[in-house]
């Protein structure tokens, strides 16, 4: 999908909030929710980390044995029951880990009360790891939701639903023009990466067909504020003339996040389909693949496009700080050669703050990309953009920094962990500093705060040695972390520079020399393929 710059992915209208309640009203009873359609053993995994595994960090005697109960019960109920088993991968589930499951904690749950261990499940993670290695998933549609592969438009005649992402919030919706769903094709597509997603192929009314990517296990709440910032930054670029003369725009696409239908929830302000906090719908861009392929030649015809793309890319990533770019994390446009983001799983830092191999790169500018640049090499049209889209970011700053505040206001699900996480362990650090960790919005602000130092030119090695000494300063290696985040003032320009760069020319190059410095390319997690 070619969208074109300023199309704004999110809306806040009340037409589509009540249509797209209605999308998922006649999907949802209680066990034939659409979460079935994701795959069981990551709902296991889910609700045995974030729900269960806590209530056993305390000793034995202090538990509360009441909620170890009723958590046990409820995910029995949800993931083990054979009754009215809403698919046959459901019920593969149930067959292959239920009994294995009541061995170590009774029919009932009881002997969880007095398991000693505090990971009374350890070793059923395991088994469900060692099985997904090998074991071929379903690619059936009816193997994961036997309403979604019986459903056809015949049969909601009074209350059709639509196909998703159809709302911009420029205008009122004209509802009786949007597209409606006709039947959901039974071939689906499921992707190798961690959270194994499918893609999910929609019939409409038009005669078209509508992918999406099915996606359970993150608050994908993340992605959709993203895609609306980078919608932001979009416009920026094109009220800029030289941005727009040189085609410098971000390619986004639609993420339809899912939050509860509990009344109690706050009406959500961004667009949703009332489900889960943790599932969502990513809409699927056609003619791409990943950048991780064989077929290398097909950059040389629209090399320009793959170049503007990538450094406009790259210095918009860099504010926002997302990181965990490995190849599998870009998309490649085979018809245009623009490069596009996907997968915002770590971003405002987290990647560098912590992972266990800190991501010690602004922006991925790889010995193989800048190959393919030559005979500039990053000289030219790669510095000239990144230049240009920052200078045009720079004057939307204010418009920019004030969405950001939305992070603030309404954290991100895993956002207050990591912030109770990092309060306890940088309390001591920070004590005399006046951070308050008291409060919840310390977090985000400190992250919207980074994201302001970047605007205003401040060199990047100087702001990841604080989202180093943030994540890791308590570990014995992080002063070599910081020596090697610095540079070589006999080598780098950016250990030569200050802590704020004198202008945007010079944070660039700061920025440049900052994701090609071979001794940090060198020791990055070997996941990231840095000599790709």
């Amino acid at each position: 999908m070619k969208q074109s710059p300023g199309n704004v992915p999110i809306s806040h209208d009340p037409f589509q909030r009540a249509s797209l309640s209605l999308y998922f009203q006649t999907l949802r009873s209680s066990r034939h929710s659409p979460t079935t359609r994701t795959w069981t053993e990551h709902l296991f995994k889910d609700w045995y980390i974030n729900d269960l595994k806590p209530l056993f960090a305390a000793p034995r005697t202090l538990r509360n044995e009441n909620r170890i109960m009723k958590e046990f019960s409820k995910m029995k109920v949800d993931l083990l029951s054979m009754e009215d088993c809403p698919s046959d991968v459901r019920k593969r589930f149930a067959l292959e880990y239920g009994p294995q499951i009541e061995k170590l904690a009774g029919v009932d749950g009881a002997r969880l009360l007095a398991h000693a261990s505090n990971d009374p499940f350890g070793a059923v993670l395991e088994a469900m790891q060692q099985r997904s290695d090998f074991v071929a998933r379903p690619e059936t549609l009816k193997e994961y939701s036997l309403w979604l592969a019986s459903y056809h438009s015949s049969n909601f005649k009074d209350h059709p639903i639509e196909v998703p992402g159809q709302y911009t919030g420029r205008c009122k919706p004209i509802v009786e023009s949007h597209t409606k769903i006709c039947a959901f094709d039974d071939r689906i597509k499921v992707l190798m990466s961690m959270r194994k997603p499918k893609r999910l192929l929609i019939r409409g009314d038009d005669e078209r067909e509508y992918m999406f990517l099915v996606k359970g296990g993150e608050d994908l709440r993340l992605d959709q504020r993203l895609q609306q910032l980078f919608t932001l930054m979009n416009e920026a670029l094109y009220k800029d003339t030289v941005a727009r003369q040189r085609s410098l725009y971000l390619q986004t696409y639609q993420v339809v996040g899912l939050l509860p239908t509990d009344t109690n929830v706050r009406e959500p302000r961004m667009q949703v389909i009332p489900v889960s906090l943790r599932l969502g719908l990513i809409e699927w861009i056609k003619e791409t693949i990943t950048l991780k392929i064989n077929d290398r030649e097909a950059f040389v015809a629209i090399r320009s496009d793959f170049i503007r793309s990538h450094a406009t890319l790259s210095i918009c990533h860099y504010v926002l700080g997302i990181g965990d770019r490995h190849l599998s994390n870009f998309m490649f446009n085979l018809s245009t050669g623009r490069i596009i983001g996907i997968d915002f799983g770590h971003a405002f830092g987290s990647a560098t703050q912590f992972l266990p191999v800190p991501e010690l790169i602004p922006f991925r500018l790889t010995p193989q990309i800048v190959g393919f640049l030559y005979p500039l090499t990053t000289e030219g049209l790669l510095r000239n953009s990144m230049i240009i889209t920052m200078n045009a970011l720079r004057r939307r700053s204010a418009v920019l920094l004030r969405t950001l505040d939305v992070f603030v206001n309404e954290p991100l699900f895993e956002w207050r962990s990591l912030s109770r996480g990092q309060a306890g362990s940088q309390a001591e650090l920070e004590l005399h500093a006046g951070v308050d960790h008291i409060k919840g919005e310390w977090y985000p602000r400190e992250k919207l705060s980074i994201a302001e130092q970047k605007l205003e030119s401040h060199n990047s090695s100087y702001i990841m040695a604080l989202e180093i000494k943030a994540g890791h300063g308590h570990k014995k290696e992080c002063e070599a972390l910081l020596r090697i985040v610095q540079g070589d003032p006999n080598i780098n320009v950016r250990a030569k520079v200050g802590a704020i760069c004198k202008n945007v020319e010079e944070q660039v190059d700061c920025l440049i020399d900052h994701a090609t410095d071979p001794n940090i390319l060198g020791r990055l997690w070997v996941g990231w393929e840095s000599y790709m």
